[in-house]
């Protein structure tokens, strides 16, 4: 597949993405990108990078690793799954999501979106999983009293 350069250039910028490193994103991305997670939704390189030096501010020693990827069937759109590792408010977390990347016909990414789980939502938004850990954690400090 003849996007299958651009592609790895990207897994490589975001595997290896510093705040120094952000400007590399003009490189691999139309001016108008469009990002889009659950807090975030901006348009134009520049406003990615923000969001990018924002969320790696709020993170200590932040790995992303990409386990892997498969192409869309009917654009030209590739879906990645990744894990990130690494110290938020002095905890340890392991995330894992997906991400839905679009590329322009000439290989640059116009379009990224991340399908993530508790880890970036509000906490006044809590997770089912957070919900039921709750719960249970209830139940058994209750049962050890």
């Amino acid at each position: 597949m003849a996007l299958q350069k651009p592609l790895e250039d990207y897994i490589h910028f975001l595997e290896r993405m510093t705040t120094r490193s952000l400007p590399l994103l003009n490189k691999l991305a139309t001016p108008g990108m469009h990002f889009h997670d659950p807090l975030h939704d901006v348009h134009g390189v520049a406003a990615v990078m923000e969001v990018f030096a924002q969320k790696l501010s709020n993170l200590t020693a932040p790995r992303l690793r990409v386990k892997d990827f498969c192409w869309g069937r009917e654009q030209p759109v590739a879906y990645l799954r990744w894990d990130l590792t690494g110290q938020k408010d002095g905890e340890s977390f392991f995330e894992q999501g997906i991400s839905e990347i679009m590329f322009s016909n000439d290989g640059y990414v116009m379009a990224h979106r991340d399908y993530l789980g508790s880890l970036v939502m509000p906490e006044s938004a809590p997770t089912l999983l957070q919900r039921l850990r709750t719960r249970i954690s209830g139940k058994l400090r209750s049962k050890s009293a």
